[in-house]
């Protein structure tokens, strides 16, 4: 796009500056609108909300006991936010919608990687990237994905840039320990496929990998990395015990993603996978991302297409579920390869600002409304009076019990259930009739119990308890007190 033929003032920088200003006002007016809808939300809001209930932040608890799951960074956030007396979805969304500006920013600096010749290709990569639906849902949610693509495409960008010049390795190091506590060491494995990716090529680019690679600075990044990443397992492990290890990264890493894991049900398909409901924007960056490294002779980008792949064939043979929103790891990467392609093989600037145009218009546009991005109510309204009323209820003596659903589909999230109803004690969620008798027979529960379950479940439930008092029935969910419970009354 020649400059020479536009006014001074209308160049790539003040046009990215404008374009992300304009992005910022018109998405953060819409954080507060809506509620939480999504079940991972309000173990967000849960996690989140344990910090200030306990004088304890160096574990994560969920439904009142410690997980391991996830680890804390978002979750320290929210907290600091809330504590400040913040309104609870915007507090718990605004580091989710920060993350996704800096994910934004960092796809152009990438574009600039790709294509240094023309400085279009940053502004060009930010309207492609606004035009993700994907993103935005999830920036204005209280979900983790934002933060875990920003500390993955960070140590990306740090990875090659420090190839030419060592120092960087400590930003990677950084993103990649940072990363870790985000969600779970992606930005590791980004980084070592990038090196692998810009070793591998070395004939085609000379690029001065081998140096970099020896030099201190990598030496002690490395060393820094390792001690990053592993300080907060290691602080649960000595904390909870091996526990804690198992079912951070054997349960929620290794077995999700191992092909001969417990079979957990139906998967989306592939294609559900990469792309995400977002055909016309992703296909044509899918292949812009693996004709790049030939098409403009970088072949130090391989990486990007060959992690790609490697996560399409893991995904594709996985176990456990893998879920569409993971796959916003690669957008940033798409886009800017999107952007880069678009700017190189299409002719003359004026096709280029169209080709865009198409892009960014089949995508619905960067300025998606909240009809679009379906900012629902939350959805856990129609049972938050009923839940706070059972933990207002809740006797220090009691035990809750609670059943996800009533006869009508309406569920109970977990998280939402420990929120409001449980007291900050731990609750117990009851399966079947068998299931009952067996944790009160183990111990694991004891007399009085307050019960909250949908209200075809009471006569399978309320028949092998004694003393049972009705206390309220509302949305097809009933509330209850009893004594023990004993089998086959």
């Amino acid at each position: 796009m020649p400059t020479q033929s536009l006014p001074r003032f209308i160049n790539p920088t003040s046009v990215s500056v404008l374009l992300v200003a304009v992005i910022v006002l018109f998405y953060g007016s819409m954080l507060p609108d809506g509620g939480f809808s999504h079940n991972d939300e309000y173990l967000t809001l849960d996690r989140t909300n344990s910090f200030t209930l306990r004088d304890d932040w160096w574990s994560v608890y969920s439904e009142n006991r410690p997980t391991f799951k996830k680890p804390p960074l978002q979750y320290w956030m929210g907290a600091l936010l809330l504590e400040t007396g913040m309104d609870r979805e915007l507090a718990l969304r605004l580091p989710s919608f920060v993350f996704a500006i800096g994910v934004i920013l960092l796809a152009g600096l990438l574009a600039r990687m790709m294509l240094p010749s023309n400085p279009w290709v940053f502004p060009v990569t930010v309207l492609l990237m606004a035009g993700s639906k994907r993103l935005w849902e999830n920036a204005m949610s209280a979900l983790l994905d934002n933060g875990a693509t920003f500390f993955a495409m960070a140590a990306l960008l740090a990875t090659y840039a420090a190839v030419r010049q060592p120092r960087w390795w400590y930003v990677v190091a950084l993103a990649c320990g940072l990363g870790a506590l985000q969600k779970a060491p992606i930005p590791v494995l980004i980084s070592g496929v990038a090196i692998v990716g810009v070793a591998a090529t070395y004939s085609w680019h000379r690029l001065p990998i081998g140096q970099s690679l020896r030099s201190r600075h990598f030496v002690l990044a490395l060393i820094l990395c390792f001690v990053f990443v592993v300080a907060w397992p290691a602080l649960q492990w000595l904390i909870h015990g091996s526990a804690s290890f198992r079912e951070a990264y054997l349960d929620q890493i290794v077995e999700r993603f191992s092909p001969f894991g417990e079979d957990r049900g139906r998967q989306p398909s592939i294609y559900s996978l990469l792309v995400a409901r977002e055909p016309f924007l992703r296909i044509p960056a899918i292949i812009a991302m693996f004709w790049l490294p030939w098409r403009l002779q970088r072949m130090e980008f391989i990486g990007l297409p060959a992690m790609f792949a490697a996560y399409a064939l893991v995904a594709l043979g996985s176990s456990g579920i893998v879920s569409p929103r993971y796959s916003l790891i690669f957008l940033p990467m798409l886009m800017a390869s999107l952007a880069a392609m678009t700017l190189t093989v299409v002719p003359g600037w004026r096709r280029q600002a169209l080709a865009v145009a198409v892009l960014s218009a089949v995508s619905l546009g960067p300025l998606k409304p909240a009809s679009v991005l379906d900012l629902k109510p939350d959805s856990q309204d129609k049972t938050a009076a009923l839940m706070a009323r059972v933990g207002a209820a809740l006797g220090e003596d009691e035990t809750l019990l609670v059943c996800r659903r009533n006869e009508g589909g309406l569920r109970l999230s977990p998280g939402a259930i420990s929120y409001y109803a449980s007291d900050g004690r731990p609750f117990y969620r009851l399966r079947s009739p068998d299931h009952l008798v067996h944790l009160q027979d183990s111990g694991t529960i004891q007399p009085p119990y307050r019960v909250l379950c949908g209200k075809s479940h009471f006569a399978k439930f309320g028949g092998l308890m004694t003393d049972v008092d009705v206390v309220e029935t509302e949305n097809g969910f009933m509330h209850w007190t009893a004594g023990e419970v004993v089998a086959g009354q």
